[in-house]
C-alpha cells in the first residue's frame, strides 16, 4: 500500500469513528487532522460523554469496527 492509499485509509477510519460517536450520541465530536504536527497519528477524534457508562459505550462503538479493519488499535487506553 502506498502513502496516498494509507492516508486515505486513515481518513476513512477517522470518519467512521466520527459517525459511530455521533450515532451513539457523543457530544462535541471533533475530527482533528494532526498528521502535519506529529508522527503519532494522522487524526485525533475527540468527543464528550455524559457519564462513565457513556464513555465506555462510545469507546466500544468505535473500537469494534476499527478492529475489523486494522490489526492493532486500542481506543480504551485513554479512559
Amino acid at each position: 500500500m502506498n502513502e496516498k492509499q494509507q492516508a486515505e485509509q486513515a481518513r476513512l477510519l477517522a470518519e467512521a469513528a466520527v459517525n459511530a460517536l455521533e450515532d451513539k450520541k457523543g457530544m462535541d465530536v471533533r475530527l482533528l487532522p494532526v498528521g502535519e504536527q506529529t508522527a503519532l497519528a494522522d487524526y485525533f477524534v475527540i468527543a464528550t460523554a455524559t457519564s462513565n457508562t457513556h464513555v465506555h459505550a462510545l469507546a466500544d462503538e468505535v473500537e469494534y469496527p476499527a478492529s475489523l479493519d486494522w490489526e492493532s488499535h486500542s481506543v480504551k487506553e485513554f479512559y
